[in-house]
C-alpha cells in the first residue's frame, strides 16, 4: 500500500522520456558546435513543462559544462515593447520594473544580471527558455540578438531555446519571410520535436521505468509497481506486460471516438492510465492479480475522456 507521500498519489515524479533523451542529447552537441538556439515544439501535456523542470535539476551534467539557466513564460501583449520584453526575462530571475526605469535601463540591468548569474556560477554558458514562445513577434526577436550580442561581447554565451506548441514550426516558416537571416541561422537552425509515445515499444520502455527503475524512496530499491502491488510484484506482475494492451486499446478508443490517430500518447495520458491501474488495485492486490479486458478499458477510455 502507498504511503500518503508517495509521488505516484501526488504525481510529482518524472520518467525520462525518449524526448527527453533526444533533447538533452541535442544539447549537448549545440554546445559543443556553438549552435546558440533550438525550437522545441509539440502538443499540449506531451512533457515539455516536465522537460525543462528536468534540465533545471541536471543541465550542468548533462552539457558537462557549468552553465545557468532561465525559464520566463511568454504573454501575448497588443503593443509588444521593449520595455516590456526585457521586464519579461528580469521576472524569471526575480527582479521588477523599477519606477522611472526606461527601456535602456532594464536592459543593461538583464545584461548585467544574466553576466552576473553566470559569474556567480563560474559558467561561460548561459540558457535561456522561452516557453509558449509561439506568442513571441518579430520585433522581439530582434531584442534577443541584442541581448546575445551584448552578452557575447561579455564572453558569455546565450542559447536561447524556443519552447512551444506545434504550430510555433509554422509560425517559423512565416517569420523567415520577415525576420534578419541572422536570428533564423542563430535561434531557429535546429528543431527537437516532442512527439510522446509513439509505438508500442516506447510504451513498454516507459513502464519498465515504473517497474524497475523509478523508486520511492530514491534510495529505497522500491520501484513505483511493487510499493502498490506488492504481492503481485512478488509474483513477477509487470506494467511492462500491459503494454501492447494499453497501446492497442489507446487507439481503439481513439477510433471510436473520431480523435486523431496521428497523434502520440502524451506523458499525462500515461501517467493517468498508470494510476488508475495501480492505484485502484491495491485493495485487490495478490500474487494472482490479473486485469480483465474490460477493466483495463474502462480506465484508458476514462483517461482518453479527460485527457485527450
Amino acid at each position: 500500500m502507498l504511503t500518503e507521500d508517495h509521488p505516484l498519489l501526488r504525481n510529482e515524479y518524472q520518467l525520462v522520456t525518449p524526448d527527453i533523451e533526444r533533447l538533452c542529447r541535442t544539447l549537448r552537441l549545440m554546445v559543443m558546435t556553438s549552435i546558440c538556439g533550438a525550437v522545441i515544439h509539440g502538443h499540449t501535456r506531451f512533457g515539455k513543462s516536465s522537460a525543462i523542470d528536468y534540465l533545471e535539476a541536471n543541465l550542468a551534467r548533462i552539457i558537462d559544462r557549468r552553465c545557468t539557466m532561465v525559464v520566463a513564460e511568454w504573454n501575448t501583449t497588443n503593443k509588444p515593447t521593449d520595455t516590456r520584453f526585457y521586464e519579461r526575462i528580469l521576472s524569471a530571475l526575480g527582479q521588477s520594473k523599477k519606477a522611472r526605469e526606461t527601456a535602456t535601463d532594464l536592459e543593461n540591468r538583464l545584461v548585467e544580471a544574466l553576466y552576473c548569474l553566470s559569474l556567480h556560477a563560474d559558467a561561460r554558458h548561459c540558457f535561456l527558455f522561452i516557453d509558449e514562445a509561439q506568442k513571441l513577434v518579430p520585433e522581439e526577436y530582434g531584442w534577443l540578438v541584442v541581448l546575445y550580442n551584448r552578452l557575447k561581447r561579455r564572453k558569455i554565451l546565450l542559447y536561447v531555446m524556443l519552447v512551444g506548441q506545434p504550430s510555433l514550426k509554422d509560425d517559423i516558416e512565416l517569420l523567415k519571410k520577415t525576420l534578419d537571416l541572422q536570428v533564423i541561422g542563430r535561434f531557429m537552425r535546429t528543431e527537437i520535436p516532442f512527439t510522446g509515445v509513439t509505438s508500442p515499444e516506447t510504451l513498454s520502455s516507459l513502464l519498465v521505468q515504473y517497474d524497475e527503475q523509478a523508486f520511492y524512496p530514491t534510495d529505497s530499491g522500491v520501484s513505483f509497481t511493487q510499493a502498490a502491488l506488492p504481492k503481485a510484484f512478488q509474483n513477477k506482475w509487470r506494467l511492462q506486460q500491459l503494454a501492447d494492451r494499453i497501446w492497442n486499446g489507446f487507439h481503439e478508443i481513439k477510433r471510436t471516438r473520431g480523435l486523431d490517430s496521428e497523434v502520440g500518447m502524451s506523458m499525462t495520458t500515461l501517467h493517468a492510465i498508470v494510476a488508475c491501474i495501480l492505484l485502484d488495485n491495491q485493495g485487490r492486490d495478490a500474487e494472482d492479480l490479473v486485469l480483465s479486458e474490460q477493466e483495463l478499458n474502462d480506465y484508458i477510455s476514462m483517461v482518453v475522456e479527460h485527457h485527450v
